[in-house]
């Protein structure tokens, strides 16, 4: 017997093989009931009654899909909505900002000691990965520089 041979009769044994096997036998399920029902009106009154069986509520899609998206006017969006003074929203995006930067610090950190302790050599890295230190060095700078006009 040849290679080729063999290869022809493992090539035959997997294909069996893998047509007797089913991926979702053992699967249970969905424990969202009515998950996939759709949105006709009269399933409404259907999944409000199974969600509540199953001690679960129906929530209505978001009203605003472009909440959160960046706009051109956002800015002034922010600037006149009138339910904070000034004051509070620098006080709380700059709190915002803080933690976030707090999370990215963290993140670094768990990275710098991952290269050290796998011995990682920057000249190994991806070219991307070069190139958008680079950029977050240069952007961390820019911030720095806005946040020292800010205290001033």
């Amino acid at each position: 017997m040849n290679r080729y041979q063999i290869q022809r009769i493992i090539r035959e044994l997997v294909d069996e093989e893998l047509d007797e096997v089913s991926t979702t036998a053992a699967e249970p399920g969905y424990s969202t009931p009515y998950a996939f029902a759709g949105n006709k009106e009269t399933n409404k009154k259907k999944r409000k009654e199974v969600a509540q069986q199953s001690g679960m509520s129906v929530v209505d899609k978001d009203p605003d899909p472009e909440a959160g998206k960046l706009t051109e006017g956002r800015y002034s969006d922010w600037r006149n909505n009138e339910s904070l003074t000034a004051r509070q929203k620098i006080g709380r995006a700059i709190r915002e900002v803080n933690q976030k930067l707090t999370e990215i610090e963290e993140m670094v950190q768990m990275n710098k000691r991952l290269k050290v302790e796998a011995g990682v050599q920057p000249t190994h890295y991806w070219k991307r990965t070069n190139k958008a230190l680079y950029k977050m060095e240069a952007k961390l700078n820019r911030i720095s520089s806005t946040l020292r006009d800010m205290r001033s």
